[in-house]
């Protein structure tokens, strides 16, 4: 935590699941940074502070994962970025800083084949495509532990993504739900 870069993957992968990532909100900070032959995959993970920043020739891929305080963007490819990430039933929970995701690369053009059923509190930047569910607010869900409410729009909403548990290792149902928490498997 205040490290200029938490992961940094410039020659290996590096995966996550079911994990916590934190930094500072500082503009200054990333959580993630893929360059070179790099790449990052995070699975059902929550993400707080930083941002994700992909370079040239590093690869992010997100699916199940949520994303709050963070600045600038959630995840960010820079103008030298030349490999499109692929970010699936995330939730950016929206943030005063920043955008849920800022793409400045002259060689990636983003679509719904690399975001895929992905919940935005605030509009994104530009050379972002319109998401397929409505940017919105309030998510009906438990702050604290992010767990959907029953009637909350991010139940029932994706696609299955290859995610089978979810970040408190609940298993994902056949219709699961947005973010990185399922609703619990009681109701």
């Amino acid at each position: 935590s205040g490290s200029s870069r938490s992961i940094y993957p410039r020659g290996v992968k590096v995966r996550a699941y079911r994990s916590k990532l934190l930094n500072l909100t500082d503009a200054t900070k990333s959580t993630v940074l893929a360059s070179g032959a790099g790449t990052f995959e995070g699975y059902s993970c929550v993400f707080v502070g930083g941002r994700n920043n992909q370079e040239t020739g590093g690869k992010i891929s997100f699916a199940h994962c949520d994303f709050r305080d963070y600045h600038t963007a959630a995840l960010t490819l820079i103008s030298t970025a030349t490999v499109a990430p692929s970010v699936v039933n995330c939730v950016f929970a929206g943030s005063a800083n920043g955008l849920p995701i800022s793409n400045s690369s002259a060689t990636v053009t983003l679509d719904g084949t690399m975001l895929v059923n992905n919940y935005y509190g605030k509009p994104n930047g530009a050379n972002v495509p319109l998401p397929t569910l409505q940017v919105a607010g309030p998510l009906a869900r438990d702050e604290t532990t992010l767990t959907p409410f029953e009637w909350s729009p991010l139940v029932g909403a994706a696609q299955p993504a290859g995610v089978s548990w979810d970040f408190y290792g609940n298993p994902f149902r056949i219709r699961p739900a947005i973010g990185a928490v399922e609703i619990p498997p009681t109701f």
